[in-house]
């Protein structure tokens, strides 16, 4: 029996630790290698005036994804402008949330309709960024978030590419 759980605890600890690799691995491809860093405290995200989970870059980062969907919960925009910077968004029109395709195509809603971005790609919510640095200020290990999105925004992917 000791040696059953041996050898379970032995597959657990390899497997736990391939995974970690694979994250470090993709880390250093984006070009952001201290993102493994984060432990997800949260901090940075009550302070970004655009709702922006700041969060949500570093784990772009880390798994070398731009394309990764985070939260934006304050950036307003009109309803072709989702459209047109990603058809699968997740918005907020008139209370409910639903993608631009949707509410432009099965709901009918206005395309000059103001609208509230819920989930963004990370790519594109770089280009929402106001670069204040409040989400470093906060975060309790300093690291330099606000560089991911700086990165994104020139061409919406990572210099490590």
């Amino acid at each position: 029996m000791k040696r059953k759980l041996v050898i379970i605890n032995s597959v657990g600890a390899i497997i736990i630790l391939a995974y970690l690799a694979l994250l470090g691995v993709n880390a250093f491809k984006s070009g952001y290698p201290w993102s493994v860093l984060c432990y997800n405290c949260k901090r940075c995200n009550p302070v970004c005036v655009l709702g922006i989970d700041p969060q949500g870059f570093i784990a772009a980062a880390y798994s070398s994804d731009p394309n990764v969907y985070i939260y934006t919960t304050n950036v307003r925009l009109k309803l072709h402008d989702a459209m047109d910077i990603d058809p699968g968004m997740e918005i907020i029109a008139n209370g409910e949330k639903t993608t631009p395709a949707a509410a432009l195509g099965k709901i009918g809603l206005d395309p000059d309709m103001e609208v509230i971005s819920y989930r963004v790609r990370a790519r594109d919510a770089a280009v929402f960024c106001l670069d204040c640095g409040a989400c470093e200020k906060a975060c309790p290990l300093s690291l330099p978030i606000s560089t991911i999105a700086r990165d994104l925004k020139k061409d919406g992917v990572f210099r490590g590419k």
